[in-house]
């Protein structure tokens, strides 16, 4: 047998378990490492440029990983349990949430997770919007599977990270959508939409009065115990656990409105643990998004398109906008506004409250009523200052020299604003 006929497993490589494995000596020190590739003779090249980019690695001082062969059903799990141990403050149920989603795709396309690529993924984020996902929870499902990739590169289970920024073939995220694609809905729209989700179901009627009442997300009222309700003094504790909830600052008390009362009233007549339990499940409701898809839109038909429904186009999560709006510009506390929503930064109210038109034109005509001509103005804090007009309302200021003391400073004796004009 010449050299060029030898078999594969005299240059370095030999078959294991299907897949081609290559070795090498460096300094003495052996190395393997079993591919990806299937051992046959179309893949010996590639298999052999592998063996020597490897070799090159270690020539350089770079460390490389070892690449292992995981499944997905055993891969997310021990990220979830690295996820949680990095948020110990949080359940981290929405996470596990969208991670199985991600595992059911993937596992019906019968796609490994060695395989998964920007490709791939650009697929699946396809395949998430012809379900009706809002591009903000896609949003959130990308940045989480960003992690779920760096993870799995360390751990040597993939070989390139598809998110990771300058590349060509770089997953892209949608970004946040702005205060336009969020809607405050009117009083009108308002009752359309319940009437609807009432014949839906009853929890996504009962789930969007609480919050276009009080203000909280839509998880926060399904994850409510019955324990943190009391009816007597008329309040709902929201993540009563500090192990529960966004933050620290989502850890809140709120007092209820009479539609709240009157929900959690008939609710708590049913005696269990949870508020809005699952129908599935011994844990609490923890999602209302096809409900509410037909509430909105009604029911696919044949063609494939939908039919019935109130016809608005908004989110569950608009009934929080919507209360914040109102509260605001009915002039409520902004401060007070936040601890009701549960956020320690006015600057996040900009997310929620979204005046109209109309809104800044009555609070212009409001403002320019509210003015005082300019001579009486002039008289008025004249006189004020004076200390000769203590109306109510203008508090006498403590520091300062009165006009009196100014003009006599001055050689005046009279306050004449003609004078003061043109001295």
């Amino acid at each position: 047998m010449s050299a060029q006929s030898k078999h594969p497993t005299e240059r370095g490589l030999r078959e294991k378990n299907g897949r081609w494995e290559y070795r090498f000596t460096l300094n003495g020190q052996p190395y393997s490492r079993v591919t990806d590739l299937e051992a046959v003779p179309e893949n010996i090249v590639k298999a052999h440029a592998e063996r020597a980019a490897h070799l090159e690695e270690l020539k350089k001082g770079r460390h490389v990983i070892r690449r292992v062969i995981i499944s997905l059903d055993r891969a997310i799990p021990k990220f979830m349990s690295w996820y949680r141990s990095e948020h110990q403050n949080r359940k981290c149920k929405w996470a596990a949430s969208l991670m199985a989603s991600f595992q059911f795709y993937f596992e019906q396309t019968k796609c490994p997770l060695a395989r998964i690529g920007p490709a791939q993924l650009e697929d699946f984020k396809m395949w998430r919007r012809e379900n009706d996902i809002h591009d903000n929870t896609l949003r959130k499902q990308l940045l989480l599977l960003g992690q779920f990739f760096r993870y799995a590169r360390k751990q040597g289970w993939t070989k390139g990270d598809p998110f990771a920024k300058g590349q060509d073939a770089e997953v892209k995220i949608p970004r946040e959508l702005d205060s336009d694609a969020m809607r405050v809905l009117s009083p009108e729209e308002q009752l359309r939409y319940l009437r609807a989700a009432a014949n839906e179901t009853i929890d996504l009627a009962d789930v969007a009065t609480i919050m276009v009442s009080q203000g909280p997300r839509p998880e926060e009222v399904m994850s409510l115990e019955q324990a943190h309700v009391d009816l007597r003094n008329r309040h709902f504790t929201i993540w009563d656990n500090s192990a529960e909830g966004k933050s620290k600052n989502a850890h809140r008390k709120l007092k209820m409105t009479d539609e709240s009362f009157r929900i959690f009233e008939r609710r708590l007549s049913t005696r269990g643990v949870w508020v809005f339990p699952s129908s599935k499940n011994d844990g609490p409701r923890t999602t209302l998004q096809k409900a509410h898809i037909r509430a909105t839109r009604g029911k696919k038909n044949r063609k494939g398109e939908y039919e019935g429904g109130c016809g608005i186009e908004c989110r569950l999560y608009d009934m929080r906008h919507t209360f914040a709006t109102r509260f605001a510009l009915a002039g409520g506390s902004l401060p007070v506004l936040a601890k009701i929503l549960g956020h320690a930064d006015l600057s996040l109210l900009m997310r929620y409250v979204h005046p109209a038109q109309a809104d800044m034109d009555r609070a212009m005509e409001w403002y320019a009523g509210m003015q005082t001509p300019g001579p009486e103005l002039e008289k008025m804090l004249l006189e004020y200052e004076d200390g000769k007009d203590q109306v109510e309302g203008w508090p006498r200021p403590t520091l300062g020299p009165t006009t009196s003391q100014k003009l006599a400073q001055i050689g005046l004796t009279q306050p004449n604003s003609k004078k003061l004009r043109t001295s």
